[in-house]
C-alpha cells in the first residue's frame, strides 16, 4: 500500500467581491487547489492529519495513492484542537499558491457574418479578465487582435480549433478587432468571418446578492426537503433517474472534483450524500436564455456503493420517488403555475434549500419564464409544473424585480437537450459499441466500455493549411476543406 497526498481543494471567502450580470444566477464560490506533499511510501500502515486555517471544508487529490487487495484509507474529519496551532500555522509555510477567486460570466457580443469588427468588452472593477470566442469563425487569413490595458494577442483560425479562449489580460477591459485578409474591399477571398464573445472569465467572485430575482417586495421562499435535488457548486442540479442529472449549462462543465451535496442544510454533505460526476457523460450549453443546459450522469456513492437515485428513493419510502419526472410544456399560461425550489442565496440561511411557487407567464420556443422567487445559486433548479406534478424544464436566469418582470429557463423539450437527457436515460446500460451510436457523426464514435456507453472524440478535419477552412458536413458524413 502507498498512500500519497499531492493537492488539497478547500473553500475560503474572498475579502473583494463584485456584482455582475444580475440575471445569471450561480452563487458566490470561491475554492483553491493547494499544492500538498505527502508520502507514506510503501508500507502496511499509516496515518497523517492534514489540516488548513479557516478553511470551511477541505477535500484530498488521492488519485496517485496504490491500496493493496484488502486494504482500505478511512478519512476522519477532526476538530480544529486536534493539530496544534503551531502545525497548522506551518502547514502551508513554503507553498504560495494564492487564493482563487474567479467567475465564468455570461456575455452577449456576435457581429454577424462580416469582414471587419470591433467591440470593447468592459467588466467593471475586474483585476483580469479572458473572452470566451469558442463560437467564433475566422475566414482564411482573417484574424483577431485582443488589445488589453499592457498586452495584446493575435488569434488565428488555427488558433481557435486548438483553444477558443483568448489569454488572460490584466485590467478590467479589452478591445476586439477583426480584421480580413485584403482588407475589408481588398484582394480577399470572398469569405466573411464571425466574432462571437459568448462567455468572459473574470478575477472575481460572485457577490452574496447577485441575481437576487425577487418577485415583488419580499423573499417569499420558504424551507424546503426535496430529497431530489442536492447542491453542485456554485448552483443547483437534480435527478431524472438512477444515476441522470441535470443542472444549468452556465455553472461549468464538471471535473473530477466535482460533487453534488443532497443535503437540506447550508454546510456541506456527508461523505455517504456526495457524488462523483461521471465527466465523460456530461455535455452543456452555455448559449444564453433558451439554450442554456447541462446533463451527465452520477458515480455511485464511494462510500455505500449505491447510485444516488436509489440513495434518495430510500429516503422518501417509495421505488423512484428519488427524482423527476419529465413532462410536457403547457400550451398555455392559463392556470398553470411553476415551483422553483434550489439551493439560492439569501439574507437567512443562505444556499440551504427553498421553495417558492408563482405563475406561468410566458412560453416560448425553447424558453419559458415565470415568476416564483430566485436567487443566485437557483441556476440549474428545475422548472417544476404544479399541477402537472412533473419538471418541464431547467432554470437558468433571473429577470424579477420589486416591479416586475419575470425569471426564466430553458425548455425540457428544446431539441439538442432533449436528446443528450434521451441519450443518457436511454442508453445508460451496453453489451456493444452499436448499442452507444447516437446516429451523428461529427460528435465521433461512441463506444461500450464495462457497460456503459462512453463518447468519444469529436471528428477532427484540420488539414494543417491555414488557407483552408476545416467543415465536418454532417450530411455527408465527411471532412471538407474549402479555400
Amino acid at each position: 500500500m502507498k498512500l500519497h497526498l499531492n493537492k488539497l481543494l478547500f473553500l475560503l471567502s474572498a475579502a473583494s467581491k463584485s456584482s455582475l450580470f444580475a440575471d445569471a444566477q450561480v452563487a458566490p464560490v470561491c475554492e483553491s487547489l493547494q499544492p500538498f506533499t505527502y508520502d507514506s511510501g510503501d508500507t502496511k500502515a499509516a496515518t497523517t492529519i492534514v489540516s488548513y486555517d479557516d478553511a470551511p471544508w477541505i477535500q484530498l487529490d488521492l488519485s496517485d495513492s496504490q491500496l493493496a487487495n484488502g486494504a482500505q484509507l478511512t478519512i476522519t474529519g477532526v476538530s480544529s484542537s486536534s493539530s496544534s496551532a503551531a502545525s497548522k500555522s506551518s502547514l502551508f509555510a513554503d507553498a504560495q499558491v494564492a487564493d482563487v477567486c474567479e467567475s465564468l460570466q455570461p456575455f452577449t457580443y456576435d457581429s454577424g457574418d462580416t469582414k471587419a469588427a470591433t467591440t470593447d468588452v468592459s467588466i467593471d472593477k475586474a483585476p483580469w479578465i479572458q473572452l470566451d470566442l469558442s463560437d467564433s469563425q475566422l475566414a482564411a487569413g482573417a484574424q483577431l487582435t485582443i488589445v488589453g490595458d499592457t498586452a495584446s494577442q493575435v488569434i488565428t483560425s488555427n488558433d481557435l480549433a486548438s483553444n477558443g479562449f483568448s489569454a488572460v489580460f490584466d485590467g478590467s477591459s479589452v478591445r476586439v478587432e477583426l480584421s480580413s485578409r485584403g482588407g475589408v474591399r481588398g484582394n480577399g477571398n470572398g469569405n466573411t468571418s464571425r466574432v462571437v464573445v459568448s462567455n468572459v472569465k473574470v478575477g472575481l467572485c460572485r457577490d452574496d446578492g447577485i441575481a437576487n430575482s425577487i418577485c415583488g417586495d419580499l423573499d417569499d421562499r420558504i424551507p424546503s426537503t426535496d430529497v431530489r435535488m442536492g447542491r453542485i457548486g456554485g448552483c443547483t442540479g437534480w435527478l431524472i433517474s438512477e444515476d441522470v442529472f441535470i443542472q444549468a449549462g452556465h455553472c461549468g462543465t464538471p471535473s473530477s472534483s466535482t460533487r453534488i451535496h443532497f443535503v437540506f442544510g447550508t454546510g456541506n454533505a456527508a461523505p455517504e450524500d456526495q457524488y462523483a460526476v461521471d465527466v465523460t457523460s456530461y455535455q452543456g450549453v452555455n448559449g444564453g436564455v433558451g439554450n442554456d443546459w447541462g446533463a451527465g450522469r452520477l458515480f455511485p456513492n464511494s462510500v455505500t456503493g449505491k447510485l444516488p437515485g436509489v440513495a434518495q428513493s430510500e429516503k422518501c419510502g417509495s421505488s423512484g420517488c428519488g427524482w423527476f419526472n419529465l413532462g410536457p410544456v403547457p400550451s398555455t399560461t392559463s392556470g398553470n403555475n411553476i415551483r422553483i425550489t434550489g439551493y439560492g442565496t439569501a439574507a437567512v440561511e443562505s444556499r440551504s434549500q427553498k421553495t417558492h411557487v408563482g405563475a406561468l407567464t410566458t412560453i416560448e420556443p425553447t424558453y419559458i419564464r415565470y415568476v416564483p422567487d430566485t436567487t443566485g445559486g437557483n441556476s440549474g433548479s428545475p422548472v417544476f409544473h404544479e399541477e402537472g406534478g412533473y419538471a418541464i424544464g431547467v432554470h437558468t436566469h433571473g429577470g424579477c424585480s420589486a416591479t416586475g418582470g419575470s425569471n426564466q429557463g430553458t425548455r425540457i423539450d428544446k431539441p439538442e437537450f432533449a436528446a443528450h437527457v434521451e441519450y443518457l436515460l436511454g442508453l445508460g446500460d451496453c453489451e456493444q459499441d452499436s448499442d452507444c451510436d447516437d446516429g451523428v457523426f461529427c460528435n465521433g464514435v461512441e463506444v461500450c466500455e464495462a457497460g456503459r456507453c462512453v463518447y468519444g472524440a469529436p471528428v477532427t478535419c484540420d488539414d494543417g493549411l491555414a488557407c483552408t477552412d476545416d467543415i465536418c458536413n454532417e450530411d455527408a458524413e465527411v471532412c471538407e476543406n474549402p479555400a
